[in-house]
């Protein structure tokens, strides 16, 4: 931000050991308190977030936000710091200024150069590199921006041009909040900043090697700092005066990519070809930064700090939710798994450096094609469907659901090579032992059938395949396996009122009955003597006699029994799910995330083997375990990678909890209540000694909370 004052107030924000236990439960997340940071200090990440940069009138300080530990110690700016302008990156000097001219103070030394670097009546800062600075100036009726090395006192950039009347795009900006803004910073800073809407804001990449140029209601401009040449982009959008004055221009960090932050969300494009490599359709953004491998975007809305992998935009890979904070200096790290930003109250500098982890969502073990995938009923095995790089075969595959490992590489389905996507149903029985898949084939006159083949697992061998005119030539169905493994249930595409269920007897080679207007595939009660659609059907076994239409509605995106048939989830479109009880006379109750914030529906759901917790799994990438019986959620969501989850299961115990997603590799969750005890307490360093004990809890006998002590 250009300013020519720096003088934020800074709240105190004390770390408490209660605070990192409740912040371990939701994000393993670290927050650094700057020890030495009075009201009036000006703080800054540097570019790789590692290090924190303290200004203020008694010291300079530099600290490692990992290891708490000070870096360097250096002579304060005094009253200078009421002239002072915000530093940058790990910067060795300040831009200071003396009325509308801009000087340099050597940090290290304390010394400032007294004969002034330029004119700067409109303001001045500090580029992303901490080598440069950019100089906002006026000259008659024409505005200038320099770009200067002010260490060698050569400048390296001129742009001058006139201050017509353009039209301005207030960009959906609040005109009586930025008065106020306008007005407050004007008074803390003593002179005017950004004193007209049209003035340009200036944004150099990290190396340096380029300008950008926002100037409300015209196309964004960009130069080349070495050529002193404004570089023809036609590509470039127009910007308007939000964009401009709140900054919403950013370089990526290697400096190849320019991304804006818009009503509609965020965009990149690549320099050297202006080809456009990112697109986030997500509206009310404020700020956001590229990740260093250009792969991922972390941004924030205000009320959360959202990551998203650009190979798959379509929704955010991770989400920390703010406490009432004001986010500074994003720092998106995805080689070492973290965010880092500054985060602090409204109009204040932030005092705090927050790191968090950001576990699975950032993985680079992402597949670019769709898997379906489905655990046997224990979760010790996982069957996956995947699409062969020739595109025209689907490979399937058996896997240890525990570990991921491959336990056999069953072979291939073919898929018409004509279509564009092939997609395949798997299935285990009861036992585990036999799994059953096919593919689906697109073709002129509709679906096409291809083969059901059956799998013995233990012999490795198919043992059965269900061709076409074994299944009637009817459309290949989702697949499950009824009663007793003695059928399978044949689920036609969902068509309410003229879909069908075709029972398939596995013995006899026929259908043995139908259920009629299906809408979905079919889950079956543990007793076997009941049938569920995803459609909201229910159907007696083995008559397939349909009940009265007056048991639940439709809609339904996931359905799953709890072991001992008491319940039945149904999860909804909405991301909500219903509980009902497991013979479907009466509704329990509805499970809804009041922290949902986007419309996304339940993906996948399972019970414990207790049937006293239930998983349920988002197409965000979401997972949240919630207690049947209270219908309140356990704990905060489970750090997911930001993929749809397609398949669910607990262990034997129901200490872990196993997934499976559409692009990336099982995940196994560690639940117990020792597990989970055991994290929060290596997140938050240890127990509370007995100091601590009696300072929060005076009345309470000590105890001791974790199995070991810092």
């Amino acid at each position: 931000m250009r300013l020519s004052l720096a003088a934020w107030r800074v709240a105190d924000l004390p770390e408490t050991r209660s605070g990192l236990l409740s912040a371990a439960v939701q994000h393993e997340q670290d927050v650094f308190t700057d020890p030495d940071g009075g009201k009036r200090t000006m703080r800054r990440l540097s570019a790789d977030g590692r290090t924190l940069i303290s200004v203020g009138a008694d010291r300079v300080t530099h600290w490692d936000v990992t290891a708490h530990r000070r870096l360097s110690r250096q002579p304060g700016l005094g009253r200078t710091l009421e002239q002072a302008g915000f530093p940058r990156a790990d910067t060795s000097w300040l831009p200071v200024f003396d009325g509308t001219r801009v000087t340099v103070r050597d940090l290290a030394t304390g010394r400032q150069d007294r004969t002034p670097l330029t004119d700067a009546d409109r303001g001045a800062e500090m580029t992303p590199s901490g080598r440069t600075l950019v100089v906002y100036d006026r000259r008659g009726t024409s505005r200038r921006v320099q770009l200067w090395d002010p260490l060698d006192r050569h400048k390296l950039l001129d742009i001058e041009e006139p201050e017509g009347a353009r039209d301005l795009d207030a960009g959906g900006i609040a005109w009586a909040r930025l008065t106020a803004l306008m007005g407050q910073l004007r008074k803390e800073r003593r002179t005017a900043v950004q004193t007209f809407l049209a003035t340009a804001d200036a944004t150099v990449g990290p190396d340096d090697r380029h300008l950008a140029l926002c100037v409300p209601g015209g196309r964004l401009r960009l130069w080349d700092v070495a050529a002193r040449r404004e570089i023809t982009a036609p590509w470039l959008p127009r910007t308007s005066a939000q964009q401009c004055l709140q900054e919403q221009v950013v370089f990526s960090p290697d400096g190849r990519s320019l991304g804006l932050t818009g009503a509609d969300g965020f965009r990149a494009w690549r320099i050297d070809t202006g080809r456009q490599i990112a697109e986030v359709a997500y509206p009310g953004l404020k700020t956001a930064q590229l990740s260093a491998d250009g792969a991922s975007l972390a941004a924030s809305d205000g009320q959360e700090i959202l990551v998203w992998r650009l190979s798959g935009p379509d929704f955010p890979v991770f989400r920390h939710r703010l406490a009432g904070e004001t986010v500074k200096d994003i720092r998106l790290d995805t080689a070492a798994g973290t965010l880092r930003y500054l985060g602090g109250a409204e109009g204040v500098w932030g005092p705090g450096v927050h790191t968090v982890t950001l576990g699975r969502a950032t993985t680079a073990d992402w597949t670019a094609t769709a898997t379906t995938a489905v655990f046997s009923r224990d979760g010790e095995r996982l069957a996956t469907a995947r699409p062969d790089p020739d595109g025209k075969h689907l490979r399937i595959r058996l896997l240890d659901g525990r570990t991921g490992r491959l336990v056999a590489d069953i072979g291939t389905v073919p898929c018409r090579p004509a279509v564009d996507v092939c997609t395949g149903d798997v299935a285990f029985d009861s036992t585990g032992t036999t799994l059953a898949y096919g593919s689906t084939e697109p073709g002129p006159a509709g679906f096409a059938t291809g083969r059901i083949h059956l799998y013995d697992i233990p012999g490795r061998r198919v043992t059965t395949a269900l061709t076409t005119d074994d299944l009637d030539g009817g459309p290949l169905p989702d697949i499950a396996f009824g009663p007793g493994d003695r059928t399978l249930l044949l689920a036609g595409p969902a068509a309410p009122e003229t879909g069908a269920t075709r029972v398939w007897d596995l013995r006899r080679h026929r259908t043995t009955a139908v259920l009629e207007d299906t809408s979905g595939p079919a889950v079956v009660h543990p007793d076997g003597d009941l049938a569920v659609t995803t459609g909201g059907e229910a159907y007696r076994l083995p008559s397939g006699a349909r009940l009265p239409a007056t048991r639940f509605t439709g809609g339904g995106t996931a359905v799953a029994f709890s072991p001992d048939g008491a319940h039945l989830a149904v999860g909804e479109g909405s991301g909500r799910v219903v509980l009902w009880d497991g013979r479907l006379k009466r509704r329990l109750g509805v499970l809804a995330d009041p922290d949902t914030t986007t419309y996304q529906y339940v993906s996948a759901l399972a019970f414990a083997p207790d049937g006293r917790t239930l998983a349920v799994a988002g197409d965000e990438g979401t997972l949240q375990l919630w207690d049947v019986a209270s219908r309140r959620r356990v704990g905060s969501p489970l750090p997911a990678p930001g993929d749809t989850v397609q398949a669910l299961a607990f262990g034997p115990g129901g200490d872990t909890l196993r997934t499976a997603g559409q692009h990336t590799p099982p995940q196994t969750y560690r639940i117990g209540p020792a597990d989970a005890a055991g994290t929060v307490c290596r997140r938050a360093g240890g127990g509370l000694t007995p100091e601590e004990w009696s300072r929060h809890l005076p009345d309470v006998p000590y105890r001791r909370t974790c199995p070991y002590r810092r």
